[in-house]
């Protein structure tokens, strides 16, 4: 069969599954029009036409590979493809006849991490935006154009190479990371702080106070808060008098051994933190410290506590 004529399958409702054979080349217009149970089509990489509103109404994932005719024919009337293995909703860009780029368009809601292949040239405003389980982004370098809002703020990392061109967005850096590996940066004179994207811990060595104009790195990422040859009475400025929407995904943090105040407000509004381990040496805890700490079940206090602050 070469051809599946106009208004062939329209209107059929209750249509779940369709296998269109191999060396078809043409689908008529309205052809699949209407079958709103049609989830998912499978297409030849030989169709070369496909006429006007052949999915009108149609909810199905059109499925073909990169770089086949049938992608490139889908993608010229407008519509999308999505590789077999793949997670990504994918369009070819024309410009009149000629195919400018390949970008990628949307993706499933539920997916939590993507790769996207090095055949793409562009990523489109808003084309993760319902994904926020999206953990991972791993972008090529091929990708030089990039919409507005591609991940709407959610905590996903970007993974990508230093010189690439999203990279250098300068509006994307509230919203992502553009690095391998673990991140190190100096945050006060004496203190330094270390961010590891695989496990979302940040990190405090040395000591004392940061610099005050310090804004933390990579916040939106942080889940876990550590100490390592931390030596200090209190807690490092970036955490204490931080605004705590700096730290919206937090979830533990281990307080280390020789601290002995916990501040006003510290941890007010973590509504995410599951855990805490305060050690024996703190002796005050400030008014508000865990305030509005909706996730945090209980929290054994040490015997060397002798304040606690109001509503804390």
């Amino acid at each position: 069969m070469k051809s599946i004529k106009s208004y062939a399958f329209s209107g059929c409702s209750s249509l779940t599954s369709i296998e269109l054979p191999s060396g078809l080349t043409t689908i008529g217009k309205y052809a699949f029009s209407g079958c709103s149970s049609l989830k998912k089509i499978f297409l030849s990489s030989d169709i070369t036409t496909i006429d006007r509103y052949t999915f009108s109404n149609c909810s199905a994932l059109r499925y073909t590979y990169i770089g086949t005719t049938s992608a490139k024919t889908l993608s010229k009337m407008g519509w999308s493809f999505i590789e077999p293995e793949g997670k990504i909703n994918l369009k070819y860009i024309y410009s009149g006849s000629t195919i400018s780029g390949l970008e990628v368009i949307g993706a499933d809601k539920d997916v939590v991490e993507v790769v996207i292949p090095t055949d793409v040239t562009g990523i489109a405003s808003s084309a993760f935006r319902d994904c926020i389980n999206l953990r991972k982004l791993y972008v090529p370098d091929t990708v030089t154009s990039v919409g507005y809002n591609i991940i709407h703020g959610y905590p996903t990392l970007i993974y990508c190479s230093e010189g690439s061109y999203i990279a250098t967005l300068d509006a994307y850096k509230n919203y992502c990371i553009t690095f391998s590996g673990v991140y190190t940066e100096q945050a006060g004179n004496n203190l330094y702080c270390k961010f590891d994207p695989e496990t979302r811990t940040l990190t405090f060595t040395g000591k004392g106070a940061a610099y005050s104009d310090y804004e933390m790195p990579y916040r939106l990422y942080v889940e876990h808060i550590s100490f390592e040859d931390y030596s200090s009475t209190t807690l490092p400025l970036a955490i204490s008098y931080s605004d705590v929407s700096r730290y919206p995904n937090l979830k533990s943090i281990k307080i280390p051994d020789g601290i002995e105040t916990i501040g006003y407000g510290t941890f007010s509004g973590c509504t995410r933190l599951e855990s805490i381990i305060i050690p024996d040496g703190v002796t005050s805890i400030g008014d508000y410290a865990f305030s509005g700490c909706s996730s945090l079940a209980n929290v054994s206090l040490p015997d060397s506590l002798s304040s606690i602050g109001y509503y804390a």
